[in-house]
């Protein structure tokens, strides 16, 4: 299996764990979370690996979001999105990189270990 295989497949493995998926959030960090993602996936050049990146960190989030509270995020995004400050944003970037982070190094431990395993 190729490293790229093994990033996909850990990817999963991790996104499918109600542990490491739910990182004791709640709903509205989660939301919150989406909203942040959504907004520097807009940011950023469609043909980019940013654009692609924070993209999936937005329907990682969005999943978490609608999986606790069990309804789209459409119409809850829409109105939370109108709530934020430019200061919101900034605090809640903060917290939404950190979990993303210890995200990527649980993908990348995984990944480590599926490599090894081979």
């Amino acid at each position: 299996m190729t490293m790229r295989g093994l990033a996909a497949l850990a990817a999963l493995a991790l996104m499918a764990s109600p542990v490491s998926a739910q990182e004791a959030a709640t709903p509205e960090e989660n939301l919150d979370c989406a909203i942040w993602a959504a907004n520097l996936t807009g940011s950023v050049e469609e043909t980019s690996e940013d654009f692609a990146a924070f993209g999936m960190v937005m329907t990682w989030f969005i999943g978490l979001y609608e999986g606790q509270v069990g309804h789209p995020i459409g119409e809850p995004l829409e109105a939370r999105a109108r709530q934020l400050t430019d200061a919101d944003f900034e605090a809640i970037g903060e917290r939404c990189l950190a979990r993303m982070a210890a995200f990527g190094e649980r993908l990348t431990v995984l990944g480590d270990k599926l490599q090894a395993s081979e």
